[in-house]
C-alpha cells in the first residue's frame, strides 16, 4: 500500500493543504488542487495519488488549531454556490462553525475519509492522524 506523509506544521489553510499534498504525492513541482473542490477531485486519482493508499497527517493538531471554526465560517462566507442545495449545505456548515461545532479541519477530514463512499471506481484511501 502506497503511503503519503503530510507535515501538519505546514498546513494552515486550503492553499497550504494543497501544496503539502502536492509535495507528498508528486514532489516539489506537484499539483494537488488550488481550492477545496480541485483538492477533492485530486483525491480520486489521476494526479499522482496511487490507491490503495494511506495518508499520514503528522502533527495534525497544528493544522486543526489553524483551521478551526472561525476559518470554516470565513470559508463558508467566501463561497457562492450556484444551486439552492449548495447554498443550504454551505449555510448549514457556517451556522455550525459560528456555534463552534464544525471546523475547516473537520471538513477536510470528512472530504478525505468520504472518498471511498463517494467513488464509483472503488478508490481506497485511509487517513491516519498522527
Amino acid at each position: 500500500m502506497q503511503r503519503y506523509e503530510i507535515n501538519g506544521a505546514e498546513v494552515h489553510d486550503i492553499p497550504s493543504l494543497c501544496a503539502a499534498f502536492a509535495r507528498a504525492v508528486d514532489g516539489p513541482d506537484g499539483y494537488f488542487g488550488s481550492d477545496l473542490q480541485s483538492f477533492d477531485d485530486c483525491l480520486f486519482g489521476g494526479y499522482g495519488l496511487e490507491a490503495p493508499c494511506e495518508i499520514v497527517w503528522r502533527d495534525h493538531e497544528q493544522s486543526r488549531n489553524a483551521m478551526g471554526c472561525d476559518a470554516m465560517a470565513e470559508w463558508c462566507r467566501s463561497q457562492s454556490p450556484s444551486s439552492r442545495e449548495g447554498l443550504e449545505w454551505v449555510d448549514a456548515r457556517r451556522v455550525r462553525a459560528e456555534a463552534g461545532e464544525y471546523s475547516l479541519f473537520d471538513l477536510i477530514v470528512e472530504t478525505i475519509t468520504s472518498v471511498e463512499q463517494r467513488s464509483s471506481r472503488n478508490v481506497r484511501l485511509r487517513l491516519t492522524l498522527a
